[in-house]
């Protein structure tokens, strides 16, 4: 491909890969490819994740395409064939990390890697930052980098096992009831640190990398509530304080909320507590 279509930084160990502990790191770095511009097919000597930081692309394994965004991470299994192209009307970068494993390696950890061939999850942001720290950590060499690269390089592989656990077993109709329990409280936890976004129920199946019908099933099974309520249900909570607080304007609540304007904000808490914004600024009704 033509250079110019390429700006990377990469470090690569094929012929001396570094060991952590029972994992061989071969390659990480970033890459950002102009519109249009690809990655030429090569086969795999190694397992591979490719995290989607900007733009949108296309990723081949064996020749079958997969478009990915912004908080895809891709992986693929050693020997599997793949490409990378990024779309004609965006650019597209991404961290790239590249790694296989020692004999003394826990036999579930190679067997699950071994096994994935091509998957896409949707990372929750934990992954792409440790990426990225990761990066960093090869650009500079500060205090205690190795500690930090053996750190990051594990903790990466646990958590994307963990993703992808999280994901295939969400369609498990014998999941326990210990785990689905676990699913709804993160999802909970998710909400309640992102009142503020615009978030759909849609955004929080993709955040998690499952499906919406099944989450939205799941969650009012668990909770008594549709998803799509409860959502609503804690942006109007944090409302009534912010009201009730006398500090913020109605449009400073309405945004902190995450709504795109003071009407709909209005309207939506009217139809949610029976009560107008000045109710609450007035200190007519007390706040559980």
């Amino acid at each position: 491909m033509n250079r110019d279509d390429l700006f990377e930084f990469k470090m690569s160990f094929f012929d001396n890969a570094p060991e952590f502990e029972y994992i061989e790191l071969y390659q990480v770095g970033e890459s950002h490819l102009d519109t249009g511009a690809k990655i030429e097919e090569h086969r795999q000597v190694c397992h591979e994740v490719t995290c989607v930081i900007s733009g949108m692309g296309t990723i081949y394994s064996d020749n079958q395409p997969v478009d990915c965004t912004v908080g895809d991470i891709h992986i693929i299994s050693k020997g599997v064939t793949h490409k990378i192209e990024s779309k004609s009307m965006t650019k597209l970068h991404f961290i790239n990390f590249a790694f296989g494993f020692t004999k003394n390696a826990p036999k579930e950890f190679v067997e699950f890697f071994d096994n994935l061939h091509s998957i896409v999850v949707k990372d929750t942001g934990k992954i792409r930052t440790m990426l990225n720290m990761l990066v960093d950590e090869y650009y500079s060499n500060s205090s205690f980098t190795g500690e930090m690269r053996e750190s990051l390089t594990r903790l990466i592989l646990i958590s994307i096992w963990r993703t992808v656990n999280i994901r295939t077993s969400g369609y498990n109709s014998s999941s326990n009831e210990e785990n689905k329990q676990r699913i709804v409280y993160r999802i909970m936890r998710h909400i309640e640190k992102n009142f503020s976004e615009n978030i759909t129920v849609k955004d929080i199946a993709e955040a998690f990398s499952y499906n919406s019908n099944y989450l939205s099933h799941l969650f009012k099974k668990q909770i008594g509530m549709p998803l799509k309520e409860y959502i609503i249900a804690v942006k109007m909570k944090k409302a009534q304080s912010l009201l009730a607080d006398g500090k913020s304007s109605l449009s400073e609540i309405a945004m902190l909320c995450g709504y795109d304007s003071v009407s709909s904000f209005c309207r939506t808490l009217k139809k949610h507590t029976g009560n107008t914004s000045s109710t609450y600024k007035k200190g007519l009704i007390d706040i559980e």
